[in-house]
């Protein structure tokens, strides 16, 4: 096994206490767009309104 000290370090944005990593925020806005999708898919059709 590797030591995590021998790891690459993962690009990160610091916002104050927070230390947020690139590849976990493009995963989470991934899975909001997927949620977002499901969502709308979801809906009646009596919400479109009329044609």
């Amino acid at each position: 096994m590797i030591p995590a000290q021998g790891l690459p370090p993962v690009p990160h944005l610091v916002f104050g206490i927070f230390n947020l990593a690139i590849p976990d925020i493009i995963a989470w806005m991934i899975v909001l767009i997927v949620f977002v999708i499901l969502i709308w898919l979801r809906l009646p059709k009596f919400f479109e309104g009329n044609k």
